[in-house]
C-alpha cells in the first residue's frame, strides 16, 4: 500500500514539475520590442544609435517588422502626430520597466505571435 501511495504521490509530483516546466517556457517565450515614432523616415547616414521623436514598448513572443509594428500602433501614432515607425529594437525586461510604464504587462497578451 506504501508503495501506491508513493506512486500516486509521485505521479501528481511530476504532473506539477510538467505544468511548472509549460509555465516556465510561456514566460521565457515574452519578449520586449521597442518601438521608435518619428516624422522623417531612417535615412542611409542614421546608425543604430539614432533613435526616434518617441518610443513605446510592445510585448511579443517574436519581433515584428517595422510595417507590422506601424500597422499595430496607426492608431497611436495619428494622434501624436508621428508619420513612421523607424525603429523596433528588442529590450530586455529590467530596461522595460525602467523606461516604461510596464504595469500589469504580464496580463497583457503579446502583440506578435
Amino acid at each position: 500500500m506504501h508503495y501506491l501511495r508513493t506512486a500516486k504521490l509521485g505521479k501528481t509530483l511530476s504532473d506539477v514539475l510538467r505544468y511548472g516546466d509549460k509555465a516556465m517556457t510561456r514566460i521565457n517565450i515574452m519578449r520586449y520590442f521597442e518601438v521608435e515614432f518619428d516624422n522623417e523616415p531612417r535615412g542611409i547616414d542614421w546608425d543604430e544609435n539614432c533613435v526616434g521623436n518617441y518610443s513605446i514598448c510592445i510585448l511579443a513572443e517574436r519581433e515584428p517588422s517595422r510595417e507590422e509594428a506601424a500597422e499595430f500602433c496607426k492608431t497611436d501614432m495619428e494622434k501624436m502626430g508621428y508619420k513612421y515607425v523607424v525603429g523596433v529594437t528588442e529590450i530586455d525586461k529590467e530596461e522595460a520597466s525602467t523606461f516604461f510604464d510596464m504595469d500589469d504587462a504580464e496580463k497583457r497578451y503579446p502583440v506578435f505571435k
